[in-house]
């Protein structure tokens, strides 16, 4: 199991590299921004004529040009990167979700468990409940067999006297 430190960890390396990565766009988009800029100076150039400041700009300009490809590689490349990063945060997301769901399982099969063993101990307890009721009334009727033994042979024995005073 992944632990919370590293979990953090983890987070963290990720927010910073995405941080980076949107570090990086900002800059290509500000750099995007000074080319429009240049782009408008080399108008102004080409208008005036003037072939040294013309040359010089089409140096820049072929300059700019290949800063700019760098950098539309570059940004390409952050897009998959990005990309690739929310995909592994949502991977992550998926495990710890996954995790967590597996935790609460365990304790609900740990709590199922404690559960079972208390029923059963409940259910022995019972029987050994039932069992001491039952030899409670099994005395209790030899007991009760015994008084109305005691009790029928007094009966008898006045019965026979009884008989005996009738005779």
């Amino acid at each position: 199991m992944i632990k919370q430190a590293d979990l953090e960890r983890l987070r963290a390396s990720q927010n910073e590299a995405l941080r980076t990565a949107e570090m990086e766009l900002q800059s290509f988009r500000q750099d995007y921004i000074q080319l429009g800029e240049i782009n408008k100076c080399v108008n102004q150039y080409l208008k005036t004529n003037k072939a040294s400041d013309l040359e010089r700009t089409k140096g820049r300009l072929n300059d700019i040009e290949i800063k700019k490809r760098l950098k539309n590689e570059q940004h390409s490349e952050m897009k998959i990167v990005i990309g690739n990063l929310k995909q592994d945060q949502e991977q992550k997301d998926r495990n710890k979700k996954n995790i967590r769901d597996n935790l609460a399982l365990l304790e609900c099969t740990d709590k199922i468990d404690i559960l079972e063993n208390e029923l059963s101990d409940l259910r022995k307890s019972l029987a050994i409940q039932e069992q001491r009721k039952a030899a409670e009334k099994y005395q209790s009727a030899l007991s009760c067999k015994e008084s109305f033994k005691e009790k029928k042979t007094r009966c008898e024995g006045r019965m026979g006297g009884l008989k005996e005073q009738v005779r």
